[in-house]
């Protein structure tokens, strides 16, 4: 933990008033996230329908590929499964890049704007994107149809997933106390989930029982609902730029505040430098390398190996992320409420064994360490979820079953926790002046790793299937969550002050 400077604000931003009458600001920004999850992933299963569909037409246009007349999906040919997954994964890395780039904008949104500014403006531009696939569903087919939904992505320069995610975690470290963080963080991943479950299966039934173009129209209302919530009824914290009066030379390289988070820090009142941050951000970049692109590979894996539909897709999808907010929002909080008690009681019965010749702690790195200590068991539980996480992701590759699909998208949820649990010891660390901008800076980290594995296991995947062995793809996962398991292992608490530059 840093040093306060003169820069920190005097007042916390919960100093000012955020009660209301009614529902409390800590539930209203929970329902804000789950509506954005579910409009975020309410086309979803839908528009990788679609580019399959699009894709069937443009071979069966080529007249070396005489019509399909047998029975089964006309569909299921290798070159056009291969072609779509590289399109999909295509489309996501647009979406990562401009994903990546919009942080760096929120970052600062948040800073100069306040967070219900930031959230308003990442919840408009959507509705851009979405304007642009409607018009490629009901006016274009093909190449063409394709290539505007992935142009689309691009609107996410401006606002979209990557900084909503970013909003709803700054906003949720403003409204509750600092020892609830972490279990906050989790709640919060797992309205996200919850709403994209709704979100997958809504969408995927709206296209089976009305049309293409229903989930698309759907998005767009759902789209407008948020941007009023976001408006209208999430309350207003002053933005910390404000507060901290940032000079104008400054304030030109504030951009890079989120990412300077990670750079080895120096002790305050000791020799050496802290590491434990920028291990934290590589372990955490390697464990989305490891598992963000899974459930993507679940549908594939699904749709060209046991025939799913979009509406089988949806429901999968749903179990997948019902089982994840399950244990993100029930779950996850005991497990770290009670890794704490366990780890307080353990820790005073070594206190009490320490030898009364062992060097007096200065009162200030004192007291840095015992505002880390309660953050102790997250850290612990980061490094084993990730553990676990690459145990069941190589079980996932020795599906032979189409119900295996089903059992892993039930499984592999048990595993999650690490991101949460990873922003609570981040969170811990870093001085409250400059939580904002730790947290932008662990979005930034997980998503270069985004950008990186949808283009990575994508191509993989779409090599894989081509000489028949797509469920190698999940070992390929395996191995990199181990590797993020390993650096996890390696991350401390520093022993003390950190210098704040």
């Amino acid at each position: 933990m840093s040093a306060s400077t003169e820069e920190t604000p005097l007042l916390a931003p919960k100093s000012v008033e955020l009660k209301r009458n009614g529902i409390s600001p800590y539930h209203r920004v929970l329902f804000a996230a789950f509506l954005l999850a579910f409009t975020c992933s309410f086309p979803w299963t839908t528009i990788v329908f679609l580019y399959r569909t699009f894709n069937c037409e443009e071979y069966y246009k080529d007249p070396t590929h005489p019509r399909y007349t047998g029975p089964g999906d006309a569909c299921a040919v290798g070159a056009i499964e291969a072609v779509t997954a590289r399109d999909i994964s295509l489309m996501g890395v647009i979406g990562t890049i401009s994903g990546t780039l919009n942080l760096f904008f929120t970052a600062w949104q948040i800073r100069h704007w306040g967070v219900r500014a930031a959230l308003v403006q990442q919840s408009i531009w959507p509705t851009f994107r979405n304007a642009c696939q409607m018009h490629a569903v009901l006016f274009t087919e093909g190449r063409v149809g394709i290539a505007i939904v992935q142009a689309s992505q691009l609107f996410g320069l401006l606002g979209g997933n990557s900084g909503y995610l970013l909003v709803v975690n700054s906003y949720i470290a403003e409204v509750v106390e600092p020892e609830q963080r972490t279990a906050a963080f989790g709640v919060l991943a797992g309205m996200v989930m919850l709403g994209t479950a709704f979100g997958y299966v809504v969408g995927g039934a709206t296209y089976e029982l009305i049309s293409l173009f229903a989930p698309f129209a759907g998005t767009f209302s759902l789209l407008v609902i948020s941007v009023l919530f976001n408006a209208f009824l999430l309350p207003y914290i002053p933005p910390a730029g404000s507060a901290a009066n940032e000079a104008g030379a400054k304030s030109r390289w504030a951009f890079l505040a989120g990412l300077v988070i990670f750079v080895p820090a120096k002790y305050e009142n000791r020799s050496g430098r802290f590491w434990g941050l920028s291990l934290l951000a590589l372990g955490a970049f390697f464990a989305v390398l490891a598992t963000q692109y899974v459930p993507m590979m679940l549908q594939l894996t699904a749709t060209n190996r046991y025939g799913y539909t979009p509406g089988d897709n949806g429901r999968m999808m749903s179990l997948n992320a019902i089982s994840r907010a399950g244990f993100l929002t029930f779950v996850f909080p005991w497990i770290i409420k009670t890794g704490r008690v366990w780890s307080d009681a353990r820790r005073q019965r070594r206190a009490s064994t320490v030898s009364i010749n062992e060097p007096t702690v200065d009162s200030e790195d004192a007291a840095a360490v015992d505002k880390m200590r309660g953050s102790g068991f997250d850290l612990e539980f980061v490094r084993w979820s990730i553990l676990v996480d690459a145990v069941v992701t190589a079980l996932v590759g020795l599906n032979s079953q189409s119900w295996h699909m089903l059992a892993a998208a039930t499984i592999l949820p048990l595993a999650s926790g690490t991101a949460p649990a990873a922003k609570g010891v981040l969170t811990a660390i870093v001085p409250d002046a400059r939580r904002s901008d730790a947290l932008a800076g662990i979005a930034i980290v997980e998503t270069f790793a985004l950008v990186l594995t949808v283009s990575l296991f994508g191509a993989l995947f779409a090599f894989l299937s081509t000489i028949g062995h797509p469920n190698l793809v999940f070992a390929a996962n395996a191995s990199l969550a181990l590797i993020a398991a390993t650096i996890l292992f390696t991350v401390h608490f520093p022993k003390g002050l950190l210098k704040s530059s």
